[in-house]
């Protein structure tokens, strides 16, 4: 636990002095409450940039390469891959069946822009997987333990306390997927495997189902619309992720690999 919290510290005192100058990039997205182009480079190119230094910093970069192409397409690992799609589906069926919110396609679908946030969010989940899973958890290795994996989780949902539209079960909901997506890696051992569930998150609840991502919106083939208010069931202008029923579904998960993965101590 010691070598985290210091590890964090560089991490995030570093990606803020190289965010700076991407700042003005951004600056006149700020107000919009979503997801554009603009902010995508003002934070992916800082992380990236912080991700290759820490990667040779800590000398992981040999470790990097060979996580990068183990061998995953098994079918254990097919299965976890499977829960990114099983539970954004669920939540949002379930929503639905309820009368919670209405999901409808929208007209004049564009789809360069689906295959721009394809990418925008695979690139996204894989340098959140560098810094939250493969570079805290390669540092501990042999001494990684579940108090680790809280302890990561609890840092990974603290770096959402400034998305817009901001609520308590978010927070909790994104701690909890901190876990998961945790084990999802101590369980497979893969970058790739991590990244996919992620990224599978992500992409079908912003640009399938319609919701907002932790609070920003993205293009999205669905118009996602609200007919209960109810912030705790629907997560409201948080999205998904603001929902208990998230809450529920991930605490499920998080039980059914716990059970299943065996830590150092």
């Amino acid at each position: 636990m010691n070598k985290i919290i210091p590890l964090f510290v560089k991490i995030f005192f570093l990606q803020f002095i190289i965010s700076i100058p991407f700042f003005f990039i951004a600056f006149k997205d700020f107000s919009k409450k979503e997801l554009t182009v603009n902010l995508w480079i003002s934070s992916f190119f800082p992380e990236l940039i912080c991700g290759i230094y820490f990667l040779y910093k800590l000398d992981l970069i040999k470790d990097f390469r060979t996580n990068l192409f183990l061998k995953f397409w098994n079918f254990k690992n097919l299965k976890i891959i499977s829960l990114g799609v099983f539970i954004p589906t669920a939540i949002s069926f379930i929503l639905n069946y309820f009368n919670l919110i209405n999901i409808s396609l929208i007209e004049n679908i564009d789809y360069l822009n689906i295959v721009i946030f394809f990418l925008l969010l695979l690139l996204s989940a894989f340098m959140e997987e560098i810094f939250f899973r493969f570079i805290p958890y390669s540092i501990l290795k042999d001494e990684l333990s579940f108090k680790n994996i809280i302890l990561t989780s609890l840092i990974f949902s603290s770096f959402h306390l400034f998305n817009p539209n901001f609520n308590i079960i978010g927070l909790i909901n994104i701690f909890i997927a901190g876990i998961f997506l945790s084990l999802v890696y101590v369980k497979t051992n893969s970058i790739i495997i991590s990244t996919i569930v992620h990224f599978l998150w992500n992409f079908l609840i912003g640009c399938i189902y319609g919701s907002n991502i932790s609070g920003l919106k993205i293009y999205s083939i669905a118009n996602y619309n609200f007919i209960s208010n109810n912030k705790f069931l629907t997560g409201v202008d948080f999205g998904f992720e603001g929902s208990i029923l998230t809450t529920i579904i991930f605490s499920i998960f998080c039980f059914v690999l716990i059970r299943s993965t065996v830590f150092s101590k």
